[in-house]
């Protein structure tokens, strides 16, 4: 499943909320939502009905994953650290889970991530309606996600500096792409919604 990007970390390289780690907290994501989409039979966007299975799951969203972390880059006005505390997240979400990454949640399940990293680390942060807002989904829904999210981790936000260095390192390790074009050849153009 591949939906073309039409931004580039570019974009946001500048801004204080961009972290190094963006592109392959992107390429590591988009990699989960290919083999979730595998694993589940989600190969075209042929059938673009909701899936039902979970809280996270809706209809199949046209942003890649790309545009979606630019467009939480640079309007969400987070302190950079907020990517790698989503990422941590992250990991801790599906280590509980165990349910796949797929196009029907991953927009979903990133946000949540986002918006509990942004409101645990910034000492300002945004309410949740204009959270709602920015990641496409509506004030009820962004607070249902973000309850199961909580759920899902056990409440545990805090990530001590140790986690955060280790996540960071295995984060450098992800090989960077030096060009859309590479990018796409080898990952695809960032899969459609998580």
């Amino acid at each position: 499943m591949t939906v073309p990007s039409k931004r580039s970390f570019e974009e946001v390289k500048d801004l204080p909320s961009f972290a190094a780690e963006l592109p392959a907290i992107c390429r590591n994501v988009t990699e989960a939502c290919r083999r979730g989409d595998g694993k589940m039979g989600y190969s075209s966007f042929e059938n673009n009905e909701s899936n039902p299975s979970g809280v996270f799951d809706g209809r199949r969203v046209t942003v890649s994953i790309e545009d979606y972390l630019v467009r939480l880059a640079k309007y969400g006005a987070c302190s950079r650290e907020v990517f790698v505390i989503a990422y941590v997240y992250l990991r801790r979400f599906f280590a509980a889970t165990r349910f796949p990454l797929t196009s029907f949640n991953v927009h979903r399940v990133l946000l949540s991530a986002f918006v509990l990293a942004a409101k645990y680390q910034d000492d300002h942060f945004y309410s949740n309606k204009f959270y709602s807002q920015l990641g496409g989904v509506t004030l009820c829904e962004l607070s249902r996600l973000e309850q199961h999210f909580l759920f899902h981790v056990q409440w545990e936000l805090f990530v001590s500096e140790e986690q955060f260095a280790e996540a960071k390192k295995q984060l450098a390790k992800v090989p960077a792409w030096r060009s859309k074009a590479r990018f796409d050849q080898q990952c695809g153009s960032a899969g459609a919604a998580y």
